[in-house]
C-alpha cells in the first residue's frame, strides 16, 4: 500500500492494476520539467512561459522543505495548486496546438507528456509526505549506474567484497 513516485514508462503504469488498487503511482515533475526545457530552442515562447511556471512550483516547495508534512500540503494547496491551474489553461489553451506547435515537434512531445500524465504528476498536491519529484533517489541510484563500469576490474574477489562494504558505508 501506498505511492510509487518514478518516471512515466510504461511498466510503472501497470502498477496500480496489478496491486489492485492498492499502489498509487504518482510522477516525477523534473522529468516532465526536463521534456519543456529541452525545447527552448525550437519553441522559446511556449517552453519560456511553462519553464517558469516550473520555476514558481519548485520556489514553492524550496519555502515547503521545512515544513512538517500537514502544513506543506496546506501551502501547496494555497500556492501550487493555482500554479497548476494557470498551467493547465495554458496547456489547453491553442498557443500549445496547432498551427503554433506541429504535432511531431519535441514541443508537442512535451505537451503530451504533461497531458498524458497529469493526474500523476499533480498528485503531490494531496499529500504533503509526497515529493514534487524523485531526484534524490535518482542521484543515489545514479551513484550505482557509474559506479558498474568503475567495478569491473577491482583486481579480485576480496577487493570486490572491500569495496562493496565501503561504498556501502559512504552511501
Amino acid at each position: 500500500r501506498g505511492f510509487l513516485m518514478a518516471d512515466c514508462w510504461s511498466g510503472f503504469k501497470k502498477i496500480p492494476l496489478r496491486s489492485d488498487q492498492r499502489i498509487t503511482r504518482v510522477a516525477c515533475m523534473t522529468h516532465a520539467r526536463r521534456y519543456v526545457h529541452e525545447c527552448r530552442a525550437s519553441h522559446p515562447q511556449q517552453s519560456s512561459v511553462l519553464v517558469a511556471m516550473f520555476r514558481q512550483l519548485y520556489d514553492i516547495e524550496d519555502r515547503a522543505k521545512e515544513l512538517s508534512a500537514d502544513d506543506r500540503l496546506t501551502l501547496r494547496q494555497a500556492e501550487s495548486v493555482p500554479v497548476l491551474n494557470r498551467m493547465r489553461t495554458y496547456l489547453d489553451s491553442g498557443a500549445v496546438s496547432l498551427p503554433h506547435v506541429l504535432p511531431k515537434s519535441d514541443f508537442a512531445t512535451a505537451v503530451n507528456y504533461l497531458n498524458n500524465h497529469w493526474e500523476q504528476l499533480t498528485l503531490f498536491t494531496t499529500n504533503g509526505r509526497l515529493p514534487i519529484d524523485n531526484n534524490d533517489v535518482e542521484q543515489l541510484m545514479k551513484q550505482v549506474a557509474i559506479g558498474r563500469k568503475n567495478w569491473l576490474f577491482l583486481g579480485s574477489p576480496a577487493a570486490g567484497t572491500r569495496a562493496a562494504t565501503l561504498l556501502t558505508l559512504i552511501s
